[in-house]
């Protein structure tokens, strides 16, 4: 399986997992998913959650949209024994493209947390993931090949 490949599988694997809500199932392909894609993960979650988070709000984000969000997600992944807000927005504000480079937070962690953060932009399943984690893959991949001036 190429790289590429196996990204894809393991993070489809480890959402599917948030959007069951199976803590065990979650912790074993999200753990599989970091061990074998590490900082590479979490570019893929970033741009699924840029991609839907475009989508579903078009004409931008505000607070309101923001608070909202972040009362859904920790709604529905209450599930998650480790759930935590900052992470939570740490995500979000990562894949809008202003990460916190003096965060304590671990990229373990943020990875864990978008996987949450998609599931729950997801809908808790309602729409698949795979056509994200798709075109996630491809744009990173087209931002590698692409030189900037």
């Amino acid at each position: 399986m190429t790289p590429g490949r196996q990204l894809e599988t393991l993070t489809r694997d480890a959402v599917a997992a948030a959007v069951d809500g199976d803590s065990e199932l979650f912790a074993r392909a999200h753990h599989e998913l970091f061990a074998h894609a590490g900082v590479h993960a979490g570019l893929v979650q970033a741009a699924i959650v840029r991609m839907l988070l475009e989508e579903q709000h078009p004409d931008g984000l505000d607070g309101s949209d923001v608070r909202e969000l972040l009362t859904r997600a920790t709604s529905a992944c209450s599930w998650f024994s480790d759930l935590s807000e900052p992470a939570l927005i740490g995500v979000l504000v990562g894949a809008l493209g202003m990460p916190d480079t003096e965060s304590a937070l671990g990229p373990a962690e943020l990875s864990q947390h978008g996987c949450l953060l998609i599931a729950t932009l997801l809908g808790a399943g309602q729409e698949p993931v795979d056509p994200y984690v798709a075109a996630a893959i491809s744009e990173i991949r087209r931002a590698e090949i692409v030189e900037m001036p």
